[in-house]
């Protein structure tokens, strides 16, 4: 196998798992939508949760080079581990959920042919 078609397998298995996460990404979205809804009357594990997807979405952005989604959930997860519960902070996180979503529609133009 050539260097050009070893990187051309390696580029195809790329975009396919960045597919993969964009769609896995999409379907956890509506997920942290209802995750919020419940911590904001108090569910400690839906806000654990919460946070438990943002972290995941945050590395496997990072790890397959969807920076934006990376930064966006990032931010969630930052504000979860750092900011008191207070009304504000969901209001944030909502935020921060609008502009994850947008991220993840950004990401899956640049993945499709």
């Amino acid at each position: 196998m050539s260097d050009a078609d070893a990187q051309a397998k390696l580029h195809s298995k790329l975009k396919q798992l960045g597919g993969r996460f964009v769609q896995r990404t999409f379907d956890e979205l509506s997920l942290m939508h209802t995750y919020l809804q419940q911590a904001r009357v108090d569910d400690r594990e839906a806000a654990q949760q919460l946070l438990l997807t943002a972290h995941r979405i945050n590395g496997s952005g990072a790890m397959l080079g969807f920076a934006l989604v990376s930064d966006c959930a990032r931010s969630i997860e930052r504000i979860l581990r750092e900011e008191p519960r207070a009304g504000d902070v969901w209001q944030q996180i909502e935020q921060q959920l609008h502009r994850l979503d947008l991220a993840v529609k950004e990401a899956q133009r640049t993945i499709e042919p």
